[in-house]
């Protein structure tokens, strides 16, 4: 998204932590949402969870410091201890993919 989901995101936390009026309305930040995945572009009622899925999903992509994602082709040697498994393919993922939000969230 070029940025503007992770600006608008900004945006919002900065409202909320030094706006005195005590209230603030997230309108960039779901019209912003709303110009990438379209059932969050009207007023509808909308699944939370779905909506906090897609947005972390795509700040992730907005904030990721990895620009060329390296193709790395996993093992499927069978009968490997799931610990070697569990590694290689966490090297792997983490070959593509760097954020605060991989950083934060993700285990």
């Amino acid at each position: 998204m070029g940025g503007k989901l992770a600006t608008a995101y900004a945006g919002l936390m900065q409202e909320m932590w030094c706006s005195s009026s005590g209230r603030c309305a997230p309108i960039d930040l779901k019209k912003t949402l709303g110009t990438k995945i379209s059932r969050f572009s009207g007023y509808g009622q909308q699944d939370s969870q779905e909506l906090v899925n897609y947005m972390l999903d795509l700040l992730h992509e907005d904030l990721n410091e990895i620009t060329k994602k390296p193709y790395t082709e996993l093992s499927e040697e069978p009968d490997r201890p799931d610990a070697v498994v569990a590694n290689e393919f966490w090297d792997a993922f983490i070959a593509r993919n760097k954020s605060i939000i991989i950083d934060l969230l993700y285990g």
